[in-house]
């Protein structure tokens, strides 16, 4: 994967793993339920993503 993305071509990964997004990509779009949260620089939403699964939200 690393090959992929420092070869310069775009790559989409789909990944619930935080550390691993954080670690492979410099942009991330966070989707909940079909639909866009946010997209942008990877830490400040990985930050928020993880407060968000900190808060209980998704205990449906």
């Amino acid at each position: 994967m690393r090959e992929i993305i420092s070869g310069g071509s775009t790559t989409i990964l789909v990944s619930h793993s935080l550390e691993q997004i954080r670690s492979m990509c410099n942009k991330v779009l966070w989707l909940h339920k079909g639909k866009q949260i946010t997209f942008g620089d990877t830490k400040p939403i990985c930050d928020r993503y993880e407060t968000f699964l900190e808060s209980g939200v998704i205990r449906e």
